[in-house]
């Protein structure tokens, strides 16, 4: 077994942030890391998106980030 980095030795990371999971909670954190001008990696299981939505409810809190981003009117008018 080799022995372990020192930490002088490690490369400087290309990332602030690394967001594991690129569902709904995953994909607001990217959307606030990049506002907040942060580097950030997402990294999912899933070998490829979801093809079609698997929310069945909009929670209050993620409403709340829409109308905050003006964009609760564009979710609204996509959903009818």
């Amino acid at each position: 077994m080799p022995p372990p980095l020192e930490q002088s030795d490690m490369p400087e990371p290309d990332i602030d942030l690394l967001i594991c999971g690129a569902g709904p909670t995953g994909l607001a954190m990217a959307a606030e890391a990049a506002r907040s001008g942060l580097r950030y990696r997402i990294i999912d299981k899933a070998p490829h998106g979801a093809q079609h939505s698997q929310a069945l409810v909009v929670q209050a809190r993620t409403l709340e980030q829409f109308e905050r981003e003006g964009r609760a009117g564009d979710l609204f008018e996509y959903v009818r």
